[in-house]
């Protein structure tokens, strides 16, 4: 079956159970979240920096708007480099995240910030603290690994996309417009609440992203950390009253044929549901 599907990773979410004294096991991950671009689109802000101190202090807050307990936050000091994606002339930020006591195994393990860690970070605002967080192990980008500045090429080639997403969009390449297509669709389709409300993309935006769908490469993809059309087709929420009816999905060259046919249709009428920002209380 050729569809993007959860896929067991260890040590890659950033929700897990407290367990004490026993060894971490494998935990389930979206293989959506895998690919570079789509963290890249999904982050508030994108940095290359190096935690150079920690707050005397840790800090407790609400881990999210209207939780009624308060959890512990270690706050670090991230000197900022390269504000790939960030406010012009930042150059610190507050990097917050919860420190694993001694002795308990929390699984999958989230992201723990270490001195003179150094890298690329990908980080959101918390919801209630004044700090940013990442929201796992796949939100940074170790400066040492052997991939780090092939990805940091691509990471720039996505932020000027997101700059102007609809020139992308309109690019004469069938990759450009795809890879602004795939980036857009994983932010307006990533909630940032609990139980958000949805209202429809702009027509004309929504257009452009359900064509440059069914003009990109089809070819299956057995590589999850690679951006597919069908990996983004799958982030909408396609059912039979927006006449989707695909085959079975046995047949490869069938269903991918079927899903262009569909987006090249229905991209006059079909509107992408955007996920809508909460309102400040």
């Amino acid at each position: 079956m050729w569809r993007s599907r959860p896929i067991q990773i260890a040590a890659l979410a950033c929700v897990g159970v407290l367990t004490v004294a026993k060894p971490l096991t494998a935990g389930t991950l979206p293989a959506d979240v895998l690919p570079l671009p789509n963290r890249v689109a999904t982050a508030e802000i994108v940095v290359v920096g190096r935690v150079t101190a920690f707050e005397d202090q840790n800090i407790m807050v609400a881990p999210f708007p209207g939780a009624k307990n308060k959890a512990e936050y270690k706050i670090a000091v991230l000197t900022v480099n390269d504000p790939l994606l960030a406010p012009k002339g930042t150059k610190m930020t507050r990097l917050g995240f919860t420190p694993i006591p001694a002795g308990v195994a929390i699984s999958p393990p989230p992201f723990q910030a270490t001195a003179g860690q150094e890298g690329c970070y990908f980080l959101s605002k918390h919801g209630v603290g004044d700090f940013y967080v990442a929201a796992s192990q796949l939100n940074f980008i170790d400066k040492k690994s052997a991939n780090f500045d092939k990805d940091i090429a691509l990471i720039k080639r996505c932020t000027k996309i997101l700059g102007d997403p609809n020139v992308a969009l309109k690019a004469k390449d069938a990759e450009e417009r795809f890879l602004a297509a795939a980036m857009l669709v994983a932010r307006y389709r990533t909630p940032k609440a609990p139980n958000p409300k949805t209202e429809p993309l702009d027509a004309e935006q929504s257009k452009l992203i359900l064509q440059a769908l069914a003009g990109a490469d089809w070819t299956p993809k057995t590589d999850f950390t690679q951006l597919s059309p069908l990996m983004v087709l799958h982030r909408l929420p396609l059912t039979k009253n927006d006449g989707w009816t695909p085959p079975s999905p046995k047949d490869d060259k069938e269903y991918a044929a079927y899903a262009q046919r569909w987006l090249r249709d229905h991209a006059d009428s079909y509107r992408i549901p955007k996920f809508m920002a909460e309102k400040s209380k």
